[in-house]
């Protein structure tokens, strides 16, 4: 696998050589451009304010319409960047698994061929699955300064997660926390509960999906599109009856999952 970044795990006085690589690859999806009339490309220009055309040669970097040098420009990137993994503790692997919504990016750390030690390496992977631990640490990726949890996985490899910092995530303002003043029936809630319960005994485990079938539909459809063929817009479906009975709905819901489970068997 290609290295996306080289660093250093930095724990107690031990450091070790680490590459890291993109554990996700992702199907390309269909890119429309811009054109003119007849398909050609078109060329992206910057004007002033005055609306005259500016060179690229002749932009400069700005904040708040004052300019910015380039060596400036350099020095705060180079004094904001974290330069390893520098780990200083290590937290149970259950309070990563509570954090997961903050998970944004998956990656595999590898020993790197040149400099590397895989007896540490492995050392540090069995350890941490041993002790069921997990570090967390920081890295800037792309000058962006992210959390970063690096945990043994079941086949031990040493596997690392991006995470927003707790201190980026909103808080649920007054439209999202609307819901909490609804109510309903204590049947209602019985039949919501042993809906949920009936659809988890389904044999198909969603989590496992194996491709992003938007993408692959698009290109199918793009392809035909380019072969002249018609591309009907989808029916639209019905929006839900909002006054109908909730307990209702939930009843037919029920019934329709036990009649397939019956027609299955």
């Amino acid at each position: 696998m290609k290295a996306i970044a080289s660093t250093q795990i930095s724990f107690g006085l031990i450091n070790l050589p680490v590459a890291i690589v993109k554990a996700t690859g992702e199907l390309e999806d269909v890119s429309f451009k811009l054109g003119d009339k007849s398909g050609g490309s078109l060329t992206q220009q910057y004007v002033d304010g005055n609306n005259n055309v500016v060179a690229r040669s002749d932009m400069t970097k700005t904040i708040d319409g004052h300019i910015i040098d380039t060596d400036s420009i350099e020095a705060i990137a180079a004094a904001t960047k974290l330069p390893r993994l520098e780990i200083t503790k290590m937290e149970p692997r259950e309070k990563f698994d509570a954090a997961a919504y903050r998970i944004t990016g998956f990656y595999y750390l590898q020993s790197p061929k040149k400099g590397g030690n895989v007896n540490t390496f492995k050392l540090l992977t069995d350890a941490m699955k041993a002790e069921d631990m997990v570090a967390v640490t920081k890295f800037t990726f792309r000058s962006r300064q992210q959390q970063i949890v690096i945990w043994p996985n079941d086949e031990g490899m040493l596997c690392a997660s991006t995470m927003v910092f707790n201190g980026d995530v909103r808080e649920p303002d007054a439209d999202v926390r609307a819901h909490l003043a609804g109510n309903y029936k204590p049947a209602e809630f019985d039949m919501a509960r042993q809906l949920i319960s009936a659809m988890a005994t389904d044999t198909v485990d969603p989590l496992s999906a194996d491709t992003d079938e938007a993408v692959t539909m698009r290109h199918e459809l793009v392809q035909k599109a380019l072969a002249g063929e018609a591309i009907p817009a989808p029916t639209k479906v019905p929006q839900a009856d909002q006054n109908a009975a909730l307990a209702d709905a939930l009843a037919a819901s029920l019934a329709a999952i036990k009649g397939g489970d019956k027609a299955a068997a």
